[in-house]
């Protein structure tokens, strides 16, 4: 089931790329969880087979963005994801490019959490790896 989820997983960034996630939202779980890390301005915690459009139309009222995995680690029932996020501020017009790692959960070949982490070595411990 590894692989599959690791394929899961790139066919939602590549979805997400195209602002295309609602063709996803069969693969998350009714108990779906998304953290944001806590040490992101007004950090939220989302739930719901929804709670991936309703972070993404928040972050799109804010930003022009791009998410962009750079690597990709499978960790059984979870995959941790480092990314590469390039931003412009809407209001401001700053760029910004920040590199996080989500933490995907997967539960029965589908998304059961997702969790943002600011700090390698954090999501890699969160995801089971050694960082």
């Amino acid at each position: 089931m590894s692989q599959e989820n690791v394929e899961l997983v790139k066919r939602f960034y590549a979805l997400s790329a195209e602002r295309r996630m609602a063709e996803l939202r069969w693969a998350y779980t009714s108990d779906f969880v998304l953290r944001e890390a806590s040490s992101m301005p007004e950090a939220e915690t989302l739930y719901g087979p929804e709670a991936m459009e309703r972070w993404a139309r928040k972050w799109a009222a804010m930003f022009d963005y791009t998410y962009l995995p750079r690597e990709i680690h499978e960790a059984g029932e979870r995959v941790l994801v480092e990314a590469v996020v390039h931003s412009r501020g809407k209001q401001s017009g700053v760029e910004t490019e920040t590199t996080v790692y989500n933490v995907w959960t997967l539960r029965d070949g589908r998304f059961s959490s997702q969790d943002t982490y600011l700090d390698r070595t954090e999501a890699f411990k969160a995801a089971g790896l050694a960082g």
